[in-house]
C-alpha cells in the first residue's frame, strides 16, 4: 500500500496487496473510509490475478481530506462475494506552501 498520498493531487498510483490469487475474479471493488467517516468505491485500473495486487489510480480532486483512509478490497468470483481482506491505511497530507 501507498504510505503518503497529496491532498487534491490527481494522478497518484495507490496499490492494495490482498496477498491472494484472484483468478475468475468478476468484480473487484476497493471500499474506501475517509477521515470523516464518510464511505466511497472506487474502481481499479486493474489487477493482477496471481499476486492479488490491485491497482488504482487517483483522477480530479477525489482526494481532499487530510488524515487517514482505510480501504478494503472487495471481489466477486463469478457472482459470489469472497470473505472480506485485511484492511489498508493510508495517510494523505497537504503540503504546507
Amino acid at each position: 500500500m501507498s504510505d503518503v498520498i497529496w491532498a487534491g493531487k490527481p494522478g497518484q498510483q495507490i496499490t492494495v496487496k490482498t496477498n491472494r490469487a484472484l483468478t475468475g475474479a468478476t468484480s473487484v471493488l476497493l471500499k474506501i473510509k475517509r477521515p470523516d467517516l464518510t464511505a466511497a468505491v472506487w474502481t481499479p485500473d486493474s489487477w493482477d490475478v496471481v499476486t492479488g495486487d490491485i491497482l488504482y489510480t487517483t483522477v480530479g480532486t477525489e482526494i481532499t481530506q487530510i488524515g487517514e483512509y482505510v480501504v478494503q478490497a472487495y471481489v466477486e468470483v463469478s457472482g459470489i462475494a469472497l470473505p472480506p481482506g485485511k484492511k489498508g491505511y493510508f495517510q494523505v497530507n497537504t503540503a504546507i506552501y
